[in-house]
């Protein structure tokens, strides 16, 4: 009996690697319909012929090695553009996030016993919010926020199960990090170059830099996680252009007008260079990183848009501390189980301090967003899966002295800093900062503590 290997076929047809011999016109043929049928497709309706390359190409990722999407996965933050926004809404990380998700699951990718809480962090987390879905303010925002929340989630989980999967982990996925920061820089120089952009983010006369995040606070915190694994590329063997292309990163950092992310951005070089060289040295490094950093702002944009991010007495800031406020008002009525998620936008106007005139969606502090919306339980599984991320991280260190396992745990840091004046549930910014966890559960896995 002939046996026809499905899988093979499939693929076979899919990426053309039946025997060259016999693809000829054929294949060429396929390949040409196949084109053109998706470029009518989305020329006459866009939605429908991304949603037919979405299917094409899913497959392909479901059933290729675990580093195609997790690759994809990285180079998609870089462009965190949306794919569908009905019936549901799907940017391009989230798309690949799905892709790597369905690959483990059906590849059958074999647990490593010494993972630990690597695979399961995300789970808990998620199982410590179900308080809040009790009795939520609003509960279609709720059952969006926690499929969102699932979805972060298995994206850890898959992310990290590939990751440790391998039987050596090597850089490549950092190198793919970098290097969607750096096509991520392209659409955000053309904006702050032409204007283009909200009247709302100019400041100084310059626009702020927003790339795809449409946001330049969100596209600061995804940059500033980029920032500390682009200079340890750059210290760590002979790759020294990544030190070029760390330098193109912090410009771009700074031209998002950020403030959080700048804090972000330092404290994570901080803790990089103090994990990855000696102590005196890492003094000296930190305070040189930071004395560039600002030079390269003050070179690159006028004078004015420095002085005006770096006045805390502006509206912005004003509106800030009333919004921290507020949260704070709203956790105290309710300190145990939290509103639901999504909840803060909607009760915002009932418990709005006096003055509150932003429309703001979260308390721009992680720790409160969780509190407000997710509970007390899930705020106390957050603290304790980030404090077990430091303790496994660093002892790892200790004994490696891995350049990259130090930028790893750096970008962690940047990314946690700038959440302490945003958060970390933004699209692409949450797939970021779960893919740096994953990388650094890898690197700690072939060093063991």
């Amino acid at each position: 009996m002939v046996r026809i290997d499905v899988r093979t076929l499939t693929m076979s047809t899919l990426t053309g690697t039946i025997d060259p011999g016999r693809r000829g016109l054929a294949g060429a043929a396929l390949a040409g319909a196949l084109a053109i049928a998706l470029g009518l497709a989305t020329a006459i309706e866009p939605r429908t012929g991304i949603l037919l390359a979405m299917l094409l190409l899913m497959p392909v990722l479901v059933w290729a090695p675990p580093v195609v999407p997790l690759g994809l996965l990285a180079l998609a933050l870089g462009l965190n553009v949306d794919l569908v926004t009905a019936p549901v809404h799907v940017a391009l990380p989230q798309f690949a996030g799905l892709a790597l998700i369905g690959n483990v699951l059906l590849r059958a990718t074999p647990r490593t016993q010494q993972a630990g809480l690597w695979h399961e962090a995300g789970a808990v987390f998620v199982i410590a919010t179900l308080p809040s879905l009790v009795s939520p303010i609003v509960p279609s925002a709720a059952v969006s926020g926690f499929a969102q929340l699932v979805l972060v989630a298995l994206t850890l989980w898959a992310a990290t199960r590939a990751l440790l999967a391998r039987t050596s982990h090597d850089d490549l996925l950092a190198r793919l990090l970098v290097a969607g920061a750096l096509i991520s820089l392209v659409p955000a120089f053309t904006q702050v170059a032409f204007g283009i952009g909200p009247v709302e983010y100019t400041i100084g006369g310059v626009m702020r830099a927003y790339s795809t995040y449409r946001q330049p606070n969100s596209y600061g915190a995804y940059l500033a996680g980029a920032l500390p694994i682009a200079l340890a590329l750059g210290l760590s063997g002979h790759r020294r252009h990544y030190l070029i292309a760390a330098a193109a990163i912090a410009g771009g950092l700074v031209l998002t007008g950020s403030r959080g992310a700048w804090i972000g951005a330092l404290a994570g070089l901080l803790v990089f260079v103090v994990l990855a060289f000696r102590p005196r040295a890492s003094t000296v490094l930190a305070l040189v990183g930071a004395l560039l950093l600002m030079a390269l702002a003050a070179l690159i944009v006028p004078r004015s848009f420095i002085a005006g991010r770096l006045d805390l007495t502006d509206w912005s800031s004003q509106q800030r501390l009333l919004v921290l406020l507020t949260a704070i008002d709203g956790i105290l009525r309710n300190p145990v189980l939290g509103y639901g998620p999504g909840s803060f936008e909607n009760l915002l106007p009932a418990i709005a301090r006096s003055g509150l005139v932003d429309d703001v969606r979260i308390p721009h502090n992680l720790f409160l967003h969780v509190w407000f919306e997710l509970g007390l339980a899930a705020l106390l599984v957050l603290v304790a899966v980030i404090g077990g991320y430091y303790r496994a991280s660093i002892r790892a260190l200790r004994r490696s002295r891995s350049v990259l396992l130090a930028g790893s745990i750096g970008a962690v840091s940047a990314m946690l800093g700038a959440s302490m004046f945003g958060t970390l549930f933004i699209r692409g910014v949450q797939e970021e900062f779960v893919l740096l966890v994953a990388m650094t559960a890898a690197a700690v896995h072939d060093r063991p503590s």
